[in-house]
């Protein structure tokens, strides 16, 4: 209640451009609830949520016990988002304050930013997991127009990733109880963000309503150019990685579903 309540306060200074999605107090079911309604009343757009419950002794995010939160949600029309930081605690170790300073203090550096790399890039990845449990749970079929948020997802290995999943759905015989195949559960109600990407943009036109152009600032590797970053101003990033996409594509990438998923439009 507290971060809300300072989150509202704060988003206060322009609440047409500063939209608050509300954090919940997920070891308490019923005080969840509660949350949930007052923060909606205040204008909340979403609500975050975990997806590695089972680190802290709680059932699996898609276990019926979060079916009342979930049930919730959709009867709000206001989405669930999953951040990756409750993914993995290797990346929270990596991004401490303590393993900062240990890295500055080591005289093998250059080595340590070489981990420090591969492991934000596989960490980044770490929401695969959370999206294949999803498509594979049952709970899209249990809340079928619910809105579930993959931030900082990225995109490029999303579409492979929904790709392996029917083929696996088929092959293992899953589609037999289930015809309904993961990839049209995510194009149905499901959606991530991304922003470095360039390479993998031309695969945005098979989902174009399932994604969300981010800078994602203000994290080290967001679109924020300085000295220490490769990155160009996003206005630059915008006209180059998105040149060649159709402008349909594009402007529902930018702004469009954004405005769906949040209740913007």
């Amino acid at each position: 209640r507290a971060y809300n309540d300072f989150l509202r306060e704060f988003a206060g200074a322009d609440p047409r451009r500063l939209l608050t999605i509300a954090m919940l107090p997920f070891w308490d079911v019923d005080a969840t609830l509660m949350e949930m309604g007052r923060c909606a009343a205040l204008g909340f757009k979403g609500f975050l949520f975990a997806n590695k419950f089972e680190k802290v002794g709680l059932p699996s995010f898609t276990d019926r016990y979060w079916d009342r939160v979930y049930a919730s949600a959709q009867e709000m029309n206001l989405s669930i988002n999953y951040h990756i930081g409750f993914a993995t605690s290797q990346v929270a170790e990596l991004m401490s304050v303590e393993a900062i300073t240990a890295s500055r203090e080591t005289e093998h550096l250059a080595l340590d930013r070489r981990e420090r790399a591969r492991s934000q890039a596989i960490g980044l990845m770490s929401q695969g997991d959370m999206l294949a449990t999803i498509l594979t749970s049952g709970l899209c079929e249990r809340f079928p127009s619910l809105k579930l948020v993959s931030v900082e997802s990225g995109f490029g290995y999303v579409p492979y990733l929904l790709e392996a999943l029917d083929w696996m759905w088929k092959t293992q015989g899953a589609y037999l109880t289930n015809p309904m195949l993961p990839s049209e559960y995510f194009r149905r109600q499901c959606y991530g963000t991304f922003w470095f990407e360039k390479t993998t943009l031309p695969l945005l036109s098979d989902y174009p309503d399932n994604f969300m152009f981010s800078t994602d600032f203000p994290h080290p590797i967001s679109l924020s150019p300085g000295p220490c970053s490769p990155a160009d101003i996003p206005a630059d990033h915008i006209a180059m990685a998105f040149a060649d996409l159709d402008e349909t594509v594009t402007r529902k990438a930018l702004c469009q579903n954004a405005e769906h998923i949040y209740n913007l439009d």
